[in-house]
């Protein structure tokens, strides 16, 4: 069977865009226009390829490699195709959310949304008047995130190659150990400074994190806060 088809073309005797009919096969037809979903998620699995660097590896690797992939696609299209039969925001672009798949199977048990619904409440906040201020002058804020061991702006607190050493200046009696905040944040729901967050306080050159002597070592060392750390702070004082 063939199919009718038509589309514009130059022509050099009239000297502009016409209408071209002409046959083509209509299975021909049928792959190129008919694909539809099959066809886009060919696409997507395309652009991320993990076997991009693995083809010299087993066949079986091969194959799993490419069961995940073809995973990922259906669930990203998927996600998507229910937003909008809800009429809701896709609030993922493909690459966050190859992102955030990547950072759940690294850290399940604080990436994984379903075990984060918790601390994510903690740490809403509203956007102070510093987001202006160019980002090399901001303090880093402590919180959940930035101490994220896989992805947080300070998981390079434990590394000791680093020169991690305390220092002041003339405002350091105005200072406030900055884990004393995010101890009570965490336990009490509170963004008051809580009882010893001013006591002997210090700056950290490499992390630019205040910290009185107490939470010092801890947090140089300690890879992840339990509320039964935040606990502990608190009571110390």
């Amino acid at each position: 069977n063939w199919a009718v088809c038509q589309k514009k073309m130059y022509s050099n005797v009239l000297k502009k865009n016409v209408l071209f009919k002409f046959l083509r096969w209509s299975l021909s037809d049928n792959y190129h226009f008919e694909m539809n979903d099959n066809n886009v998620a060919g696409q997507y699995r395309l652009v991320y390829r993990l076997m991009r660097f693995s083809r010299n590896q087993k066949w079986w690797w091969a194959l799993w490699l490419w069961g995940i992939e073809v995973s990922m696609v259906n669930g990203y299209l998927m996600m998507a195709h229910y937003c909008m039969l809800c009429e809701l925001k896709v609030h993922f672009t493909h690459h966050k959310f190859q992102e955030q798949i990547g950072y759940a199977l690294l850290d399940p048990d604080n990436e994984w949304p379903r075990m984060m619904k918790e601390a994510h409440a903690r740490m809403k906040r509203k956007s102070n008047s510093m987001s202006e201020v160019k980002q090399t002058l901001i303090r880093p804020r402590l919180t959940e995130t930035t101490l994220s061991p896989t992805k947080g702006k300070l998981s390079h607190c434990r590394h000791h190659e680093l020169r991690h050493y305390p220092h002041r200046d003339g405002k350091s009696s105005e200072w406030v150990c900055q884990l004393h905040r995010q101890a009570n944040r965490a336990v009490n729901n509170s963004v008051k400074i809580p009882k010893g967050a001013r006591s002997d306080v210090w700056e950290c050159r490499a992390c630019r994190v205040r910290l009185c002597i107490g939470c010092w070592e801890l947090y140089h060392t300690h890879e992840r806060f339990e509320d039964s750390d935040y606990e502990a702070i608190l009571a110390r004082d």
